[in-house]
């Protein structure tokens, strides 16, 4: 074995590795160059810059690895050509292999380039309501109204709801046609506040009461929530049994606030 042969193959391949490293840096400061001059400097660091960066540079890193690999090879006696030809078809039975995968990494890369939703932002995905915590190139997370994490693969992103505002606008119309006005409307509020509290990951913000005197079927006190998506159930069987309870026991006697006379309007999707 000729020694100086061996030093050279050695030499060699440290000179292989460490030009991969150096190429890897240049490639990494050049794709933040990109992505600034493309995004600006601090929109680059929003959670699409900080992907689409990361989705490009892993894009270079493999390809560095591959070429490296295969220069290292021929140190060794193995043919370039063979080794290329070997990595294709290993890459296609690859590619077969975990196509749930790529398709995960495509759905994820075609959600942030196009803007379809984004980190905070309220979505339901296959029957699943949350905010949106993080969308990587695999999975997407989002936290329901519980505070659970779910996580679901990007493939499944298929039908997508948005709601913008975070939340469904409701107002809840009350008759206020006996009694002595002030009690009741004190009465309302004081419910509604009790409705925050039970409720405080369904019920956002503290609602707002006001009373209402023109207009057919008046007066009547309006209370305005802004509630988790799906949740109506807050209002139709917790909110207004509670309230009319508490209306009736200050109404004349024999008088009742039916539950049935209470309307909830949805504004839609806040």
């Amino acid at each position: 074995m000729d020694w100086k042969t061996e030093v050279w193959r050695i030499g060699a391949i440290v000179l292989i590795a460490v030009g991969a490293r150096l190429l890897l840096d240049l490639l990494r400061w050049i794709n933040t160059k990109m992505i600034q001059r493309s995004f600006g400097t601090y929109l680059s660091r929003s959670a699409k810059a900080l992907t689409l960066n990361k989705l490009t540079f892993s894009i270079f890193k493999y390809a560095v690895y591959v070429v490296a690999l295969g220069l290292i090879l021929r140190e060794f006696g193995v043919s370039l050509a063979a080794y290329l030809a070997g990595a294709s078809v290993l890459g296609f039975a690859v590619a077969f292999g975990f196509q749930g995968l790529i398709q995960d990494l495509i759905s994820g890369a075609f959600v942030i380039l196009e803007d379809q939703f984004t980190v905070g932002h309220m979505v339901e995905i296959g029957g699943q309501i949350g905010r949106v915590e993080e969308i990587g190139l695999r999975v997407t997370k989002i936290r329901n109204y519980l505070g659970e994490l779910i996580l679901i693969p990007n493939r499944a992103l298929g039908n997508v709801g948005t709601f913008p505002l975070g939340c469904v606008t409701a107002v809840v119309e009350i008759p206020l046609d006996g009694g002595e006005t002030d009690a009741v409307l004190a009465a309302i509020r004081d419910e509604a506040a009790r409705a925050r509290a039970r409720y405080p990951m369904a019920v956002f913000i503290d609602p707002e009461v006001e009373a209402v005197k023109d207009g057919p079927d008046r007066p009547l006190a309006q209370v305005r929530f802004s509630i988790w998506p799906r949740q109506n159930w807050v209002l139709e069987r917790a909110f207004v049994p509670r309230m009319a309870d508490r209306v009736s026991a200050l109404l004349p006697e024999g008088r009742k606030l039916d539950s049935g006379r209470v309307l909830v309007h949805y504004g839609g999707k806040g």
